[in-house]
């Protein structure tokens, strides 16, 4: 095959710290062992990798999404703190420009969804006697200019994630990929959708494909983390005085043994036009206390996210229809494989560890699905070239899983006495183009 001329690798022009640089990144496409795609998911990294190699010449016009399409609902279902860095990707991916993806997503003005600072904050308190304030700092801000890097950029946007989804499902499509509306959750089935003789089926969901043999065990997850989120309007936030409009809150708060965390971000949703903050709040959890106690985990969550949200000056929007709860298993942390022959895992490849805990997911989920694809197309692994890519935000998940559980007493001490040395790892990520976008 004839390397891509039309639709070349943008991976150079969006080359940044928070990735080991692919030294392949620059190369031409190569003979590639597949002639067709099929996809059985419309998640974001699934979504990101079929509107890549859709603009292949090697792949255009058989790359298929075989999988319901994206529906759009108020309620805060998967992440929703989408950082600026993580828009770098998909306009690469998509072959469009970034002001262009945030048009399309937002639906013009996006300012409101901007966050460009983020302040830490140490609470106190208890459901029943509420929650106060008791320590915070800034830790990021996007006013700071950073060497070799434009000013003023911002950190990052709050935006549903079906929102997310259905914009880059919408651009994915303009690229060439073919949806196909079914469910099909069979290797046997997805292959009769493929349109080439030599087809790769890339698995976007978290469940292995039914009747293919499993090769990498599974295992059962030894931790999960449980989040309560929900939409907020901004009240009372001017006259509590704790954070500035446009800036973002990391709080957290002893209960029992171990710290939860929340963040509040600035957000804009067409659905809920009267939000304009939406708040959630976790906590990691071992196994054997997730299924006995979800439900009394999940209520405190939600108790805890609206205290803390009142506390801050934010007043909850619809909770009945806004308000999302999940408890989701914590996921390998380095060298992930595949776990079925034949099929790429990207779901589970994409993993960072603890899901939720440091607003990293869409970032992963993209970085997982263009590289993967820019691998693919080069006849490399894709498995082993996304698990180098993301080794640097497993690293600083795995640092603040540490805090919140086994180092919870030590963290929440510390952090009274110094919030700097509690958030220095944090803040040096926002200078590793973790946040803001590397231009």
């Amino acid at each position: 095959m004839q390397p891509s001329k039309s639709h070349p690798s943008a991976l150079p022009s969006i080359r940044g710290l928070d990735i080991p640089w692919p030294d392949w990144a620059s190369s031409d496409a190569a003979d590639s062992r597949y002639d067709s795609v099929v996809v059985n998911s419309t998640g974001v990294s699934a979504l990101t990798l079929a509107g890549r190699l859709a603009r292949s010449s090697e792949l255009a016009g058989r790359v298929r999404v075989v999988a319901l399409p994206v529906e759009e609902n108020r309620r805060l279902i998967g992440g929703v703190t989408l950082r600026a860095r993580t828009i770098d990707y998909y306009a690469a991916a998509m072959g469009v420009e970034r002001d262009t993806f945030l048009r399309e997503m937002f639906g013009g003005d996006c300012r409101t969804a901007v966050a460009d600072q983020q302040i830490g904050a140490m609470c106190a308190g208890t459901l029943e006697s509420g929650f106060r304030i008791v320590k915070k700092a800034c830790f990021m801000d996007g006013r700071r200019p950073r060497r070799g890097r434009s000013e003023q950029l911002p950190l990052a946007y709050g935006v549903r994630n079906s929102r997310l989804r259905a914009t880059l499902q919408k651009f994915a499509i303009d690229a060439g990929v073919r949806l196909t509306p079914e469910v099909v959750p069979t290797l046997e089935g997805l292959l009769d959708h493929a349109e080439g003789d030599r087809p790769l089926v890339v698995n976007g969901t978290p469940r292995p494909l039914v009747t293919a043999a499993e090769t990498a065990g599974l295992g059962r997850s030894r931790q999960f983390v449980g989040a309560a989120q929900m939409a907020f309007r901004s009240t009372a936030l001017d006259a509590k005085g704790v954070i500035a409009r446009n800036a973002s809150v990391a709080c957290w708060v002893r209960q029992g043994a171990a710290l939860s965390m929340g963040v509040y971000y600035p957000f804009l949703d067409p659905l809920s036009p009267a939000a304009d903050y939406y708040g959630i709040f976790y906590r990691v959890v071992p196994a054997r206390d997730a299924s006995a106690t979800k439900d009394e985990l999940l209520e405190t969550l939600e108790g805890t996210v609206r205290g803390i949200g009142e506390a801050i000056g934010l007043e909850p929007v619809d909770p009945e229809e806004t308000l999302g709860t999940a408890l989701v298993p914590v996921s390998p942390w380095r060298r992930v494989v595949n776990c079925q022959p034949g099929v790429l895992d990207l779901s589970r490849i994409a993993g960072a560890g603890s899901p939720i805990i440091t607003g990293d997911g869409m970032t992963k989920s993209a970085i997982a699905g263009l590289i993967a694809a820019e691998s693919i197309l080069r006849g490399r692994d894709p498995v082993a070239d996304t698990n180098r890519a993301l080794g640097g935000y497993r690293q600083l998940n795995l640092e603040l899983h540490l805090a919140l559980t086994g180092l919870a007493g030590i963290a929440s001490r510390l952090f009274r006495w110094s919030p700097s040395l509690v958030l220095f790892r944090q803040t040096r990520s926002y200078y590793r183009d973790m946040w803001a976008g590397a231009y």
